[in-house]
């Protein structure tokens, strides 16, 4: 009668010691794929991967709305009140998770968070839409925007020691 020998990365017996018969999943699946499987890579990736496409659904969900309730310029102050309002009730998530349903504050305030970003972002791309009026516009205005804010990134890391570009503050998850 053959020993039982237990796999260490999954736990798994690889034979069967009732009948003496070696495992399908044991001998089917290599050792080294088990173990990446069964690691926190793996899921760690696919945590990432989730939150990335739960933030892509929240933003092109609520991009969709404005689109349709407020298309630009024609109901601006719509779109800029619609905004505002969704920046408003992130604000409003993180304190309802705060104060009153404290075991999910953190989750709460980093999905405000997410709202927040993503309501001002539509705010500020909006203004910026309706002010230049063209995409050519769009681009001067944000190219511009982008060299100011890589002066102020380089000025702070090399004079402060603050490092933003490893920050967490840049991920919209």
């Amino acid at each position: 009668m053959a020993e039982a020998a237990t796999d260490i990365e999954t736990g798994l017996d690889s034979i069967d010691s009732v009948d003496n018969v070696a495992d399908p999943v044991a001998e089917a699946v290599p050792e080294g794929w088990r173990y990446l499987l069964h690691s926190s890579t793996v899921s760690m990736a696919g945590i990432s991967i989730l939150a990335f496409f739960m933030t892509l659904s929240i933003w092109n969900t609520w991009r969709a709305v404005t689109h349709v309730l407020s298309p630009i310029p024609e109901k601006i102050d719509l779109r800029c009140t619609l905004n505002l309002s969704f920046c408003l009730f992130a604000i409003l998530v993180i304190v309802v998770g705060v104060y009153w349903i404290k075991p999910c504050a953190r989750g709460m305030k980093v999905l405000g968070n997410v709202m927040g970003g993503i309501g001002l972002w539509e705010l500020i791309e909006s203004l910026v839409s309706f002010w230049t009026g063209t995409h050519e516009g769009d681009l001067i205005v944000y190219a511009v925007m982008l060299v100011i804010c890589s002066i102020i990134i380089y000025a702070l890391y090399r004079y402060k020691g603050i490092n933003i570009i490893d920050s967490s503050l840049l991920s919209p998850v």
